[in-house]
């Protein structure tokens, strides 16, 4: 699981990110954060590139596969 979400929005949702990932282990998904700055666009204009970049080296290391259904 990929979040992108910062640790201030995760408290402003009363999102528990340290129990997320304790949840997320148990079940065996590997859950990562890399914080990017909802609608800043200098934040996302810095961090982007290296986002996708990071998620990319983790579907081809774990072989992901997505699926999207547009019903």
């Amino acid at each position: 699981m990929f979040n992108l979400q910062t640790k201030h929005d995760m408290r402003h949702r009363s999102i528990d990110w340290e129990y997320l990932r304790l949840l997320y282990h148990n079940s065996n998904i590997k859950a990562i954060n890399f914080s990017i700055i909802d609608m800043c666009a200098e934040d996302i204009f810095l961090k982007a590139f290296d986002a996708a970049s990071y998620l990319n080296e983790l579907v081809e290391k774990y072989d992901v596969r997505f699926k999207m259904d547009l019903k």
